[in-house]
């Protein structure tokens, strides 16, 4: 059975990966990337987001309540 700690976890390690993916679309734009480029980093942070959307909700049906795991504490 997974336990709040082991969602932490995962929580902690999309939003590394999606803010890694900004700072990655960010370099890019420096570098003048062409917009289909660009248009592939844009999908993988769409394809990151829908996969914390759904592991919440997987969360929250296996009885973890945090809201905080996957997008309340973005900002930090």
């Amino acid at each position: 059975m997974t336990n709040e700690h082991e969602w932490e976890k995962l929580g902690s390690l999309s939003k590394q990966i999606r803010n890694d993916l900004f700072d990655l679309k960010q370099a890019s734009q420096e570098l003048k990337l062409s917009k289909r480029d660009m248009h592939a980093i844009t999908r993988a942070i769409a394809y990151v987001d829908k996969y914390r959307s759904d592991a919440e909700n997987l969360m929250f049906s296996k009885g973890i309540g945090n809201v905080n795991v996957f997008y309340g504490r973005d900002s930090e």
